[in-house]
């Protein structure tokens, strides 16, 4: 799987992503990515529809899951988990797609499901690539019915280098969010890899 051992390479890329956080009592761990995901890929979705028109243009497209460790300042660790979806279109697919989820958020920026209600957003644009914007998706959850409810926000970043759109979709852990400022991370990261992935189809 040298495309998913290409994905474990952390980059920087330059003006991405900052921290608005302060400091934090947190190191980052080892990483390593799961299984490669069999599933249908976790993708943005703000409406009931979970096609595209231009899924007609994919060319290829992999998702594989990513396993955050952290280590807190009393010696615990707390994991959390990350998607990422690398795809390839034809012709101006790639474009399209990002128009398309753009234009999903503004026309369902609330939407009901099992029966929790997710609202959706646009956070942030532009960050890196030659299109980007991140996704927030609030939702009140519990990660069990004897839980309290929690309001949380996960981010979903789209990024589009050319003919190729990259995924980042936090799924957190027992209803806890992943970072913002390491999303960030991950997705600057992922544009970086964008173009050895390429190399390597």
């Amino acid at each position: 799987m040298r495309i998913l051992s290409a994905l474990l390479v952390v980059a920087a890329v330059a003006g991405c992503a900052q921290s608005n956080s302060g400091a934090s009592t947190e190191a980052h761990g080892p990483r390593e990515y799961l299984e490669p995901w069999d599933g249908s890929p976790p993708l943005p979705h703000p409406c009931a529809t979970v096609r595209y028109r231009s899924d007609r243009q994919i060319s290829v497209r992999r998702t594989g899951g990513l396993y955050l460790n952290h280590y807190q300042s009393d010696g615990s660790a707390h994991p959390t988990v990350v998607f990422e979806t690398i795809t390839r279109y034809t012709g101006t697919g790639a474009r399209d797609y990002l128009a398309e989820v753009r234009r999903a958020v503004a026309a369902c920026p609330t939407i009901v499901r099992d029966p929790l209600t997710y609202r959706y957003r646009i956070a942030r644009t532009g960050f890196v690539g030659d299109e980007s914007f991140a996704i927030a998706e609030s939702v009140r959850e519990r990660y069990t019915e004897d839980s309290p409810w929690i309001d949380n926000t996960y981010l979903i970043i789209v990024i589009r280098l050319g003919t190729t759109v990259v995924v980042v979709h936090d799924r957190g852990w027992e209803a806890h969010p992943t970072r913002p400022e390491e999303m960030y991370q991950v997705g600057c990261s992922a544009a970086a890899r964008i173009r050895d992935w390429i190399d390597r189809l």
